[in-house]
């Protein structure tokens, strides 16, 4: 906390910072943003690397209970996930669940009697998945007066809501994807670039650089991406060779395939340039 993103201390780890998410807002490399206490890194390496980078920036994992407010379809593959791990959280929901294998309370997750029943004052971890966003902030602000240690995670149905919950008390918001109609257009269009939608307003795309593309010869430095067009390339491969370790000294060959992330207006920007055409 404190420490710019391109400190030599995170350089040693191997692993490359591509983007930060600051309270909801993303910036795509960022040079001299600060790692704050809601920061959340978006890094590209190797294994290895990347643990590294986990355990200088948050440390090892934490043990101890888990708590899931709201069993919806969120909450439910959330659980999903924790049990697949091994972890068997606590779960608030208003219904009374059936043939379960965790822990259940059968309340609203915005009474406090309830969340201390369900254990909130001892979880290492509670996520609020509940549908209404006036609900996530008054669990959250419960969940942090409860348990000024846990480490809390928030789903926010809208956008706008996600800075009201981080005052709450929350350490991450999450804001639920939502099928933007930029991405119906590249489906009837037929676009041959692969895409994924991979948190709202940020999207993933592969291009192959081309006979005709402009990109042959280029650096990434000299490209400048992140500044004039809003999106980076984090990954290249070559050769059926994925390449992590890439910086602005690297030149795009003829029949790379990159993975770019970007806003959606960057990498619409970005295709509309770069995108392959016949010479």
């Amino acid at each position: 906390i404190g420490k710019e993103v391109h400190d030599p201390a995170l350089d040693k780890t191997g692993a490359r910072v591509v983007g930060m998410w600051q309270r909801g807002r993303f910036v795509s490399i960022p040079k001299e943003e600060v790692i704050r206490s809601h920061s959340v890194l978006m890094a590209v390496g190797e294994a290895e690397s990347l643990d590294r980078l986990r355990e200088l920036t948050i440390g090892p994992p934490r043990e101890g209970p888990m708590m899931v407010i709201g069993y919806g379809d969120v909450g439910r593959r959330i659980v999903k996930v924790l049990s697949e791990r091994g972890v068997s959280p606590s779960v608030v929901d208003k219904r009374e669940l059936c043939d379960v294998c965790f822990r259940h309370v059968a309340g609203d997750g915005t009474s406090e009697e309830v969340l201390v029943e369900s254990g909130a004052k001892e979880a290492v971890g509670i996520l609020i998945m509940l549908n209404d966003d006036s609900d996530v902030v008054f669990s959250t602000l419960l969940a942090r007066n409860l348990n000024g240690d846990a480490f809390i995670v928030a789903r926010a149905n809208h956008l706008s809501s996600a800075e009201k919950i981080y005052r709450a008390g929350a350490d991450y918001v999450a804001s639920v994807p939502i099928v933007a109609s930029h991405m119906l257009a590249k489906i009837a269009q037929k676009q041959e670039e692969e895409f994924t939608m991979i948190y709202e307003e940020l999207e993933m795309a592969r291009f192959r650089v081309g006979w005709g593309s402009r990109l042959v010869g280029k650096s990434l430095g000299e490209l400048d991406l992140p500044e004039r067009l809003g999106c980076t390339v984090v990954a290249i491969e070559r050769d059926g060779v994925g390449i992590l370790a890439i910086g602005p000294e690297t030149v795009m060959k003829r029949g790379d395939l990159l993975a770019v992330i970007g806003s959606f207006e960057g990498i619409e920007e970005f295709s509309r340039r770069y995108r392959w055409r016949n010479p």
